[in-house]
């Protein structure tokens, strides 16, 4: 037998140096396209940790700004809305829709101030978040007036879950015995 240029098993170890070193880099590589990919997102949770601080921050001044007075008219008319959903539930009465209309344009003129206060009281579960969701709305109380419509409300599935919650952020937002979450 005649051997003509390298032998054997020099050319096995260049093949296995050589897949060995691909192997490497291709490990390397996958490591800077994780740290790249994961960068951003710990950025943007540190941005987002300290926007939601500052939010929270801002709420808490603005609910200490809120008169006293004005949360309990507000609480009133909140309480009185329920009732009239509650009773127009019941009775089906075609004079709760212009009563519904003028509770309603009150409550959303007088709700921008007191939403801080109803925000820091009530810690929600899940399918109340999830509820106020599917109606456009940041809370339970919102929920019973960014409809325009009373039917709306009366046909909705979450209604009874939402006056609920409603009331008890609005008797939390009063100091009725309910201690803060947060």
């Amino acid at each position: 037998m005649i051997r003509v240029g390298l032998p054997g098993a020099t050319l096995l170890r260049a093949r296995l140096r050589l897949q060995f070193a691909i192997v490497r880099a291709s490990r390397r590589a996958e490591r800077a396209w994780d740290s790249a990919r994961n960068a951003p997102s710990a950025v943007a949770s540190a941005v987002r940790d300290r926007l939601r601080a500052a939010v929270e921050w801002h709420e808490e001044r603005l609910a200490a700004r809120v008169d006293p007075a004005a949360r309990r008219a507000f609480a009133e008319r909140c309480d009185e809305l329920i009732g009239l959903l509650c009773w127009t539930a019941q009775t089906g009465d075609p004079v709760a829709v212009e009563r519904y209309a003028v509770l309603r344009d009150w409550l959303v003129r007088h709700y921008r101030p007191v939403r801080p206060a109803l925000a820091r009281h009530v810690a929600l579960p899940m399918e109340v978040l999830d509820a106020c969701r599917r109606v456009g709305a940041h809370d339970p109380v919102e929920a019973l007036f960014v409809r325009s419509s009373l039917e709306e409300i009366l046909h909705d599935p979450d209604s009874l879950l939402l006056m609920g919650t409603a009331r008890q952020c609005v008797e939390a937002v009063l100091g009725d015995g309910i201690a803060p979450t947060r």
